[in-house]
């Protein structure tokens, strides 16, 4: 018999290509630390008082929900009590609906409308789409990028010993004049102008101190690393489907390997026709954990089988996410195994995130035919 061994070797190198390419991006949420002065991760709840048509909606993968300010007259209300005059830091990521938008206020005063004084900080998007950032008594600066609309963008300003502008995690603008905020121990902070319909906003961070350019970066999302690949190592001259006046049957001719690979972050079964392959990317590792995830069943239909090889003392949560970070499927694991459904998911690569609370245990990386 003919071999192409030259076609199957294209094929294959080609496989090996597309699973490099794929891949995601990951936020890491922060962590509050002794400057932190307000933290709102958003996660399907806040800390701040609601005002209007309050909502959440997925967030970047990693940051689990964001909150939903869309609406006209809807915003948030927090309480800050640190004097922020010398040196601070107001960091947040947003999706924008249009521009000419105010995001972030700090006044003197609580009210239900735009007050006519007390605006001591002010964090807005002009209508060219560039950031404006202006304070009481001093203080006016403008960024010199413009921020996209409908995608989700880092912002940042800290002052002290300059006054700085970051976007996406780069120094966008500084100056050595000093901005000086009068927030002082009772203000209130406004997310985002008194209901002006911005949109979408997660990990509102206000900080006492000058946060570092350094620190700034590390809010930027990181691709995800596979740190443990199970490839497919059978080869086949041919595939396809028989059909017949009593039914079908897939078929696999030259397959030269078909097996079970585990290892002690995860497990991929390996042949051509199985419609799930797993692998083990990046996350925490957590003492006295394992968690294996294997196609199922055997065969592999559509379902994913993940097991916690030793019950861990908080409950975890699932969260499958497709590509583009949208939150699919998510759920509580309790006990030592919990079966998971795709049959209702396209062809593609998905994400797995195993949490407990806010701390990212594991990633699965999953490729469904």
């Amino acid at each position: 018999m003919k071999t192409r061994p030259f076609s199957v070797l294209f094929f294959f190198l080609a496989y090996l290509i597309s699973i490099g390419k794929s891949h995601a991006q990951v936020v890491t949420p922060i962590t509050s630390d002794a400057f932190t002065v307000i933290l709102d991760h958003f996660d399907g709840v806040t800390s701040a008082e609601k005002v209007g048509s309050v909502s959440y909606v997925p967030g970047l993968t990693g940051l689990n929900q964001a909150v939903d300010l869309s609406a006209t007259g809807a915003y948030l209300i927090f309480r800050e009590t640190t004097q922020l005059n010398a040196t601070g830091t107001v960091e947040v990521w947003f999706k924008l609906k249009s521009y000419n938008q105010g995001l972030i206020n700090i006044n003197w005063n609580k009210s239900y409308s735009y007050p006519g004084a007390g605006h001591v900080f002010h964090l807005r998007i002009d209508a060219t789409g560039k950031v404006t950032l202006g304070g009481w008594p001093n203080g006016n600066f403008l960024s010199n990028s413009v921020v996209p609309l409908n995608e989700w963008t880092h912002l940042a300003v800290s002052w002290g010993d300059s006054s700085n502008i970051y976007i996406n995690g780069k120094l966008d603008y500084t100056t050595k004049t000093i901005f000086t905020p009068s927030i002082n121990t009772s203000s209130y902070v406004y997310l985002p102008y008194w209901g002006g319909g911005a949109g979408c906003f997660d990990e509102l961070h206000i900080s006492s101190n000058q946060r570092s350019q350094n620190v700034i970066a590390s809010r930027m999302p990181t691709p995800i690393k596979i740190v443990q690949q199970k490839t497919r190592q059978d080869l086949t001259a041919s595939s396809g489907l028989a059909k017949g006046s009593g039914g079908s049957s897939s078929f696999t001719v030259g397959q030269l390997l078909a097996s079970n690979v585990s290892g002690k972050n995860g497990s991929v079964i390996q042949g051509i026709e199985n419609p799930i392959e797993i692998w083990v990317v990046t996350g925490l590792e957590v003492k006295g954990i394992s968690l294996d995830c294997v196609a199922y069943p055997n065969p592999a239909l559509d379902f994913l089988q993940l097991k916690v090889a030793e019950p861990y003392a908080a409950k975890l949560r699932y969260q499958l996410f497709d590509l583009n970070g949208k939150l699919l499927i998510e759920g509580m694991i309790q006990g030592t195994q919990s079966t998971i459904g795709l049959s209702q998911l396209a062809p593609s690569y998905y994400f797995l995130k195993i949490s407990d609370a806010n701390k990212v245990l594991k990633i699965f990386k999953i490729r469904k035919k």
